[in-house]
C-alpha cells in the first residue's frame, strides 16, 4: 500500500458521542453511509456531498448494531439496535432510491423559479425523511452485535415471479445465550438455544456457498450494505432457501449452524414428498426452517471468550478477549480448523468487516485506536492510526455508484470501495484502499 492510501480519503466530523456502528445504504441515485452513537443519535451521510443529510435520536442509549437490507418491493431498509433493546426498522428509499419528480420546464418559468431551483431537486432528490416501519422490543443488554443476511426471492408459493429480497436478523436473546433470528417479512423470530457456553459474544450470518453460490457479509458485514459485520457488511445475498449461522461463545468455542427445511416436506408418502417453501413463501418459509449443527471448534486449549467474528467464503476471522486474532477454514464438509493465530500488541478486537472480491479482505477496530487490514489468509497488510481513542466499528461498501474516489479530478468516473471506521473519539474515517482506478 503506498503511503498517500493510508490517509483517510475523507473524514467525518460533528459527532457528539462515540460511534458504535455503521453500515453503507447504496441505491439507485446515492451512496450513503449510516452511523449510529452511544448517545442513540442515528445519522444518514451523503457521501457525495460529505455531510450529513438526516439525523435523529432514535435510542435511549447505545446503538450496538446497524443492518442494511431491501424488502420485498426493493425498498432499502436500515434495522438499528440499541442498549434500550430496541430494534427499529427504518425506510430510506425516500433519499437512496426516489427523487422528488423535477418540475417541468413550463411550471418553472411560470412560478418564477430559474435552473438553479431545478438543479437543486436533482441535487438532493427532494425531502429527506427516512421513515420508521417497525420497532420492537427485542434481545438483552450484551455484547452481541446484530447481524444480517438477504436471500434473493425468485418465485413465491404459486410460481409468480417477485424480485426483491428477504432478510433474516440475528441477535442475542434478552437471556443472552440463546440466538434469535427474525424475518424482515413476518417480523417473527425464531431461538436457538445453546447451552453450556456461557454468553453468546458474536454472531454472523451468510449464504451455504460450500453448497451453492452466493455472497456474504455480516454486522460487521453490510454491502448494498456491507455493514458492521461485520459483519459484514449487512446484507448478503443467496440463490438457495437457507443461510449458515456462525455463533461465537463466551467458552471460546465456535459453532456453525445450518438454518433449512427438509428437503422433502414429509416421511415420504405423497403427501411428504412436496417441495420445501421457497424464500417466497411468505409465511411457511421462515415457519419451516430448522436448524442443524453443522461443526464446533476451541478457538483456544483454555476457555477465553471470543469477541468479534466475521465470515468470507470459506474463512473465518474472530478475535479474542487476549488480544489475538484467529484465521479458521471452513472447508466443503464444514468442519472448522483454526489456520493461523496472529497477536495484536494489546486490546480486543472490537469489530470485523469482509470486503468481496476482487481484493477479498479483512478490517479489525481494535481498541489500542487502530484499524487493522488482513488478508483472507491472515496476512497483514496495513494498520490504520488516525483514530485518538479506540476504533469501535468498521463496514466495507459495495462498489461505488455516484462517487468518485478522485481527490485530483472531480469528474472522474465514480467507482471502488470505501472503508468506514468509527471510533470512541467521536470521527468517522474513510479509507480509499486498494482501488486501481482512483487517482
Amino acid at each position: 500500500m503506498d503511503e498517500a492510501s493510508s490517509l483517510p480519503w475523507f473524514s467525518l466530523l460533528g459527532f457528539e458521542a462515540p460511534v458504535h456502528s455503521c453500515v453503507f445504504v447504496q441505491g439507485t441515485r446515492r451512496d450513503c453511509l449510516v452511523t449510529g452513537c452511544e448517545d442513540g443519535m442515528l445519522l444518514l451521510w451523503d457521501l457525495k456531498e460529505r455531510k450529513c443529510a438526516w439525523q435523529m435520536r432514535c435510542h435511549r442509549g447505545a446503538i450496538l448494531g446497524l443492518q442494511a437490507f431491501p424488502n420485498a418491493e426493493g425498498q432499502l431498509l436500515v434495522a438499528s439496535w440499541g442498549r434500550d433493546q430496541l430494534l427499529q426498522v427504518w425506510n430510506v428509499t425516500a433519499f437512496v432510491g426516489h427523487a422528488t419528480p423535477a418540475p417541468s420546464p413550463a411550471a418553472t418559468k411560470a412560478d418564477g423559479s430559474g435552473d438553479d431551483d431545478a438543479d437543486d431537486d436533482e441535487q438532493f432528490g427532494g425531502i429527506v425523511i427516512p421513515f420508521l416501519e417497525v420497532k420492537k422490543e427485542l434481545g438483552g443488554i450484551n455484547f452481541c452485535r446484530m447481524a444480517s443476511v438477504s436471500l434473493r426471492v425468485h418465485d413465491d408459493a404459486d410460481g409468480h415471479h417477485r424480485g426483491g429480497a428477504r432478510a433474516v436478523l440475528a441477535l442475542s436473546d434478552a437471556d443472552n445465550e440463546t440466538l434469535l433470528l427474525v424475518d424482515t417479512w413476518t417480523w417473527e423470530t425464531m431461538k436457538i438455544a445453546v447451552p453450556d457456553q456461557g454468553q453468546l459474544m458474536a454472531v454472523a450470518l451468510f449464504a451455504a456457498d460450500n453448497d451453492t453460490t452466493g455472497t456474504s457479509h455480516s454486522d460487521e458485514c453490510a454491502s448494498s450494505s456491507n455493514s458492521d459485520s461485520h459483519t459484514g457488511s449487512g446484507s448478503c445475498e443467496s440463490k438457495c432457501s437457507g443461510f449458515v449461522a456462525l455463533t461465537a461463545h463466551e467458552s471460546g468455542q465456535l459453532r456453525l449452524w445450518r438454518m433449512q427445511h427438509n428437503q422433502h416436506g414429509g416421511n415420504g408418502d405423497d403427501e411428504g414428498d412436496k417441495r420445501p417453501p421457497s424464500v417466497g413463501d411468505r409465511e411457511a418459509w421462515f415457519a419451516g426452517l430448522q436448524h442443524e449443527l453443522l461443526s464446533t471448534v476451541e478457538v483456544t486449549p483454555t476457555p477465553v471468550p471470543v469477541v468479534s467474528v466475521a465470515y468470507q467464503q470459506g474463512r473465518i476471522l474472530c478475535g479474542n478477549a487476549e488480544s489475538k486474532l484467529f484465521v479458521v477454514a471452513v472447508p466443503s464438509d464444514w468442519t472448522m480448523t483454526v489456520k493461523k493465530e496472529l497477536s495484536l500488541p494489546e486490546g480486543l478486537t472490537n469489530a470485523i468487516s469482509v470486503r468481496d472480491a476482487p481484493a477479498r479482505l479483512f478490517a479489525a477496530a481494535c481498541s489500542d485506536n487502530k484499524v487493522r487490514v488482513y488478508s483472507r489468509k491472515g496476512r497483514a497488510l496495513a494498520v490504520l492510526d488516525q483514530h485518538v481513542d479506540s476504533a469501535l466499528c468498521v463496514a466495507h461498501s459495495a462498489p461505488l455508484k455516484h462517487v468518485t474516489l478522485s481527490l485530483i479530478d472531480p469528474s472522474h468516473p465514480p467507482g471502488g470501495v470505501l472503508l468506514a471506521s468509527g471510533g470512541k473519539d467521536c470521527v468517522v474515517h474513510l479509507w480509499s484502499l486498494y482501488n486501481e482506478d482512483a487517482v
